[in-house]
């Protein structure tokens, strides 16, 4: 398996879909075990974990000519070994800003960790610009979490995402430290294309490290196709030899 090692990321990015056939992407995902605080280096903070689907993640920047459009959970987990689960939705424009009417106050959610979460987050064409929405639904219960929805005057670019972050303090611009997840695993992807199928290539993967080399998180193997692609992110930190 071939990584693409981030500092941050971990997961899928599907890289090779065209601007202007990609509508909408989803995707569910479940954690094999429910958080839980193993420890801390320093316990004023928590440990947080971001789990998400996006669209126009690879080679977004504030010189692009497109947007970053990503919705999904961040966990915190805190000293004393409970967490709290918010929902989030960001839309990052063409200036690298994080558009205000689309990037609200994460929401606490009550959300089952051990449920499957699945998250759809799409960029239509409306007129002359893009109408983008989320919704983030608790599947067994068959409940929507939360969701938005925002018009733009660009499109969301021409990737699509599945990834398990370690996100970044806004403050400090250093990243948080990141919780022990287990494993993630992302099924039923979908991807809402105007002709022919896709595919999620092995080379696409995504290996999450530290700022220093420290490989924090591993991507697995892609199993399937289409609808029943599936992979898993595990939590798994190797020091560097």
């Amino acid at each position: 398996l071939y990584y693409i090692s981030t500092t941050n990321w971990g997961g899928y990015i599907m890289s090779t879909a065209g601007s202007s056939s990609l509508n909408q992407e989803s995707g569910a995902f479940v954690f094999a075990n429910a958080l839980s605080y193993v420890g801390c280096s320093d316990c004023t903070q928590d440990d947080i974990l971001g789990v998400w689907v996006g669209l126009g993640g690879d080679g977004y920047s504030s010189t692009s000519s497109s947007s970053l459009w990503q919705a999904g959970l961040e966990v915190h987990v805190h000293p004393d070994g409970t967490n709290t689960v918010y929902g989030v939705s960001q839309l990052w424009d063409q200036y690298g800003q994080c558009v205000a009417d689309a990037c609200p106050a994460p929401q606490i959610l009550a959300a089952n960790l051990n449920d499957a979460i699945r998250v759809k987050v799409s960029s239509v064409r409306s007129g002359s610009g893009w109408y983008d929405n989320f919704t983030i639904m608790d599947i067994p219960k068959g409940t929507v979490l939360y969701s938005h929805s925002y018009y733009e005057s660009v499109s969301a670019g021409g990737t699509a995402e599945w990834i398990v972050e370690d996100p970044e303090n806004a403050l400090t611009q250093q990243l948080y430290p990141l919780a022990d997840f287990g494993t993630v695993t992302f099924s039923n992807l979908g991807i809402d294309i105007a002709s022919g199928s896709w595919t999620l290539p092995n080379k696409d993967a995504e290996e999450l490290q530290s700022a220093s080399g420290n490989v924090l998180a591993t991507t697995s193997p892609v199993t399937g196709s289409g609808a029943q692609t599936e992979f898993s992110v595990t939590y798994a930190p190797i020091p560097i030899s």
